[in-house]
């Protein structure tokens, strides 16, 4: 890769964007690997590690250098509403918290799912894969109705 295109992977917007993807990817797999309830614990973890890995790295980025605006992704024109992604200093402080609850709650729940053997881990780690992901987009939000939906 040269220079110019690891930069613009570095970028705070792109370590999120891969971030979602990881979470949202993880669900998926977590959602088909559930049969195998010892591994998809620690596929889970892995996925949240590595979103959190990117969303803290995100972070100090914005600390290290300034804030961040995604341009429009989406736009409503009827109501005038824009699907905007903004990471400044206060949404930063947000994902590294985040991240850390989501990684110590993950690692936790591995070993908590495996005692309770009556629930199936389809009906848990799909879902907070889910959860953390959309965390991260209420934290990243500019736009009320895109807060809220």
């Amino acid at each position: 890769m040269t220079e110019t295109t690891m930069s613009a992977m570095m970028r705070p917007e792109n370590l999120l964007a891969l971030s979602v993807g990881a979470l949202l990817s993880g669900a998926l797999l977590t959602a088909l690997l559930s049969v195998y309830r010892k591994a998809v614990g620690w596929v889970a973890f892995a996925f949240v590690l590595a979103a959190s890995s990117g969303a803290v790295f995100a972070a100090v980025k914005v600390f290290a250098e300034e804030a961040t605006t995604v341009p429009a992704l989406f736009i409503l024109p009827g109501i005038g509403a824009n699907l905007t992604v903004r990471i400044d200093e206060l949404s930063a402080v947000f994902l590294v918290i985040t991240s850390l609850i989501a990684t110590c709650s993950t690692l936790y729940s591995v070993r908590y799912i495996q005692i309770y053997e009556k629930e199936h881990p389809i009906r848990y780690y799909p879902f907070l894969l889910l959860f953390f992901a959309s965390v991260i987009g209420v934290v990243t939000m500019t736009d009320m109705l895109f807060f809220i939906v």
